[in-house]
């Protein structure tokens, strides 16, 4: 089964920063779309009004890439094309574990007319 990919962009900054670096225009994507996001592994982030936030416990395996590739998944998911004032935080858990957690608010390229 092959896998589709898809070049998704992860700004720090904000959306008019992320037009001016890629020359492309942006639309936030509708909050009602973004409620309906379901993860592969059944895993629901936390949706707030502006952004997506995603937990997880990456336990002995510490790794960035498996939190940034989790809001990839969910950027697939809604078809976005970027994701703007991305984060990404690690911290050691009560429990002693290493976990980590990703905010970023996703957005569409505009449909040129």
């Amino acid at each position: 089964m092959k896998k589709t990919i898809k070049k998704i962009t992860f700004c720090q900054g904000d959306k008019k920063e992320l037009e001016e670096i890629t020359g492309e225009e942006y639309d936030y994507l509708d909050y009602q779309d973004v409620k309906t996001i379901r993860s592969v592994n059944k895993d629901i982030p936390k949706m707030h009004s502006t952004f997506i936030e995603t937990e997880l416990d990456l336990g002995i395996a510490n790794n960035l890439y498996r939190i940034k590739f989790r809001m990839y998944e969910y950027a697939m998911e809604l078809d976005a094309d970027a994701i703007i004032h991305y984060t990404t935080h690690i911290y050691t858990g009560e429990s002693g574990t290493i976990e980590g957690y990703t905010r970023g608010t996703f957005l569409k390229k505009k449909i040129k007319k």
